[in-house]
Order: structure tokens, then sequence, then C-alpha cells
């Protein structure tokens, strides 16, 4: 078995691995995979067997999707690529290693024991994160929250009105805020980045804040029998980034995004917000329709592992 970091050019043999499209997530500068591989020992073919997408941030390494093909379970490849998470935050001088774990999309179908295998390695700490909501433009158009006059709010920047430079440059001055409280930073949202319902809000020539809203293309998947299999696709709508100032800046932010979303998407479009900040937790579900998903990390100490984890073998995925 070959444990190694993913490249771009890799993600169509691990495709299989992704029903999530977590893969995409190599396109943020913050964001790697680590793969691994089994060689056919009749063929001397390289074959996909496991796979886990990760993300830095200033304190922490996140764990956001770990997977094991089901032919190669029980013989220790999910133990490696832990094994190898843990080196890698080690050598950053990271003090944890966090997973975040949710049930959306299938995950239950695909990851069934995820849980059980973190805590097996000293995943033993938890941190509830505000919320994680999946929806549509037609519920969140009928909430009375967007029926406000955008007219009484801040003015707010369309994004796609900047030359490249300047986006470069507010994308930058928007990483540098504090309060952010979405999944990743401005300096990560370049990607599939839809510039018409990504605003800034400024005062004075400085950025104040913003609202970046990706548009990804996801696959469906259904069960026939014990097979996952492929059922399509739809595009989904997910803000990446917000922070303002103030109620006000906040209101025009998401106001502005919502109209937009109106103008240029089909109502059924689905929309996926996470929100990991209690900065902005109060407008979320003020703003947001109910049943908000409560999401969490598991979190691990890393040296805590090193002190205790001796042997790969030990536990199995």
């Amino acid at each position: 078995m070959k444990i190694g970091r993913l490249t771009k050019e890799q993600i169509d043999f691990f495709a299989d691995m992704d029903p999530l499209l977590m893969l995409e997530r190599l396109e943020f500068p913050n964001c790697f995979a680590l793969a691994a591989t089994e060689t056919d020992m009749q063929t001397q073919e390289e074959l996909p067997a496991g796979l886990m997408v990760c993300a830095k941030s200033d304190d922490r390494l996140i764990i956001e999707w770990i997977y094991v093909a089901p032919s190669y379970r029980m013989q220790g490849i999910g133990e490696q690529l832990l094994v190898a998470a843990f080196d890698i935050a080690k050598q950053l001088q990271l003090p944890e290693i966090c997973a975040y774990v949710n049930r959306e999309f299938g995950r239950e179908m695909v990851c069934p024991d995820e849980e059980e295998f973190l805590g097996d390695h000293l995943f033993n700490k938890e941190q509830q994160l505000p919320g994680e909501w999946l929806t549509d433009l037609r519920t969140l158009s009928e909430n009375p929250y967007f029926k406000q006059q955008k007219e009484r709010l801040p003015f707010v920047t369309p994004l796609q009105q900047l030359t490249r430079a300047k986006m470069r440059e507010a994308l930058d001055s928007l990483a540098s805020l504090e309060g952010a409280a979405m999944l990743y930073s401005a300096a990560d949202a370049g990607a599939y980045l839809d510039e018409e319902l990504s605003f800034l809000i400024s005062a004075k020539g400085e950025i104040r804040g913003g609202i970046l809203v990706q548009c990804i293309s996801r696959n469906l998947y259904d069960t026939v029998g014990d097979t996952l299999v492929q059922a399509g696709k739809e595009q989904v709508l997910c803000p990446v980034y917000f922070c303002a100032q103030s109620e006000l800046e906040e209101k025009a932010l998401l106001l502005a995004a919502m109209q937009a979303a109106e103008k240029k998407y089909a109502p059924d479009t689905e929309v996926h917000i996470i929100s990991r900040s209690g900065l902005c937790d109060r407008l979320m579900h003020e703003a947001l329709p109910e049943g908000g998903t409560p999401s969490r990390l598991l979190i691990a100490d890393v040296a805590e592992y090193f002190d205790q984890i001796e042997q790969p073998d030990d536990y199995l995925l």
C-alpha cells in the first residue's frame, strides 16, 4: 500500500470515492488530500483504495472527508491515512486535528462507522457548530426576512463589477477581517465563485465585509441494493464566506445575494449553508428556515496521539 498527497491530475482516478465532491476543496490553497493505492498482484496495476480530504486552519487540521473502498476495509488503510494526517499536523506544529461530522448527502451510507473509528483514535473532545442548512431558493424567498426593502440598507458592490486585480485585492482585504462566520476564509473562496451573487460592503475606501457565494454541480446518488449509484447532477449554491461589522451591513449583504440568486437561478436550486462561528448565529436563525442541522467537530490532541498510539495496525477501518 502507498500513501501520498493527491494531485489535481489524479482526481478522476479517485472519483468513485468522492460522492460528495469533496475533492473540489483542492482548489482552495489551504486544502489537500491524502490518497492510498494498492497494487493488483496479477496485473501490477495501481488501484484506488482510500481517500482523506483535509483543510488547514490557523491552529488546527480539519479532516473534511475520509473514505476507504469496501474491498479494502479492515486492512488498516484508514489507520494509515490517519497516521499521515497526524504526521502532517505535527510537522505544521498544529496542536489539534478536528474531524467535521454531519449526516447530510448520504454520508451515513458512505461512511457509517466514521465516528466509532475516530473515537478509537483519541478524537475524544467535541465542539458543537452553530448549524448547517440544506434548503432551496423558493423556501428562502418565502421567508419574511427577505421581504425587507433593500433601499433602507447600506450600499453593497457586486464582485463582478471589479477588475481581476481589484477583486484579488478585495479578497485579500476580506481575508484579513475578523469575525467571518462561514466555512472557509475569503482567500480560499476563488474557485467556483459566482461573482453575480458575491458582494462587498465598504466605507471611506476600506472594505468592512462581504458575502461570497460559490455555485457547484453536485452528484446525486441513490442506492440499488447495497450499491451506491449516481443518479444525476444538480446545482448547489454555497455561501463560503460571510462577514460584516454591523447588523445593517449583515442584512444588506444577505438581501443582495438573495435577490441576485432569485434573478439568476431556478426556485428549486439547492442552497447549502454551514456556519462555523457563533458571531452570526442569531442572524442565521432569523434569516434561514427552521430545521438547521447542528454539526460537530470531533477533536484529537496531536501530542496525546503520539504519546498513546504506537502501532499503525492497532485500529482498522
